[in-house]
């Protein structure tokens, strides 16, 4: 009873009484994500340690040192600035796009995705348009950059790469060091169309976002 009880807890210590709704909002939505990293952080290190996953490990290193330090900070200093929410969006950011490397590169099912997620979190926290806008262009600079990768090959997608990373190619690809390049068309037209879904998912859910607190006040 005691371990179901620790978020609700914690959210009693880091709320203050004189807090505003939205910042009762914003610590409650930062204290589950910090919660979340931690105990994902911890599972996914052991699990990719084991498989001697060194580009995943050092994700989840990542991911878990970055939960610790924001449930610190909310533990010990009860603030929720505009500053800490872009900062917790670049370091999410960073685990976004270090995953998709890694799917990449496996020919695995992409991560960029996720950045929906991040948005959805700033959204909710009532974070400075220009946060989500740095979001956004870093998401689609980053899509641009795999879009290259997947065309020319340069060899972004063999950081940290084994000889076991590639297992899953063998029958799929005819090259010599796989995942195989794509057509310029193929490529460009894949990218056009992520960056529409992205950005009509953020439209949509924004104008939601809006609606929802005109509604409240």
């Amino acid at each position: 009873m005691r371990v179901r009880r620790l978020p609700s807890e914690l959210l009693r210590w880091v709320v203050k009484k004189d807090d505003s709704d939205k910042q009762k909002r914003r610590k409650e939505m930062l204290l589950v994500l910090a919660l979340a990293m931690v105990m994902g952080g911890t599972v996914a290190l052991v699990l990719y340690a084991i498989d001697e996953n060194i580009w995943m490990t050092g994700t989840s290193c990542v991911v878990l040192v970055g939960g610790i330090a924001l449930l610190l900070w909310l533990l010990v200093f009860k603030n929720v600035s505009q500053r800490v929410l872009f900062v917790c969006s670049m370091v999410l950011m960073l685990i976004v796009i270090m995953a998709d490397l890694d799917s990449a590169r496996k020919g695995k099912s992409r991560d960029w995705p996720y950045v929906i997620l991040i948005l959805d979190i700033l959204l909710i926290c009532q974070a400075q348009s220009r946060t989500a806008v740095t979001v956004m262009v870093l998401t689609v600079i980053w899509m641009l950059i795999v879009m290259f990768e997947t065309i020319s090959r340069f060899g972004l997608f063999d950081v940290f790469a084994s000889s076991s990373d590639y297992s899953s190619f063998k029958e799929r690809c005819n090259c010599l060091y796989p995942p195989c390049g794509t057509a310029v068309s193929e490529g460009i037209a894949t990218f056009i169309y992520s960056v529409i879904v992205f950005g009509a998912d953020f439209v949509i859910t924004k104008s939601f976002a809006v609606k929802v607190a005109h509604e409240k006040r």
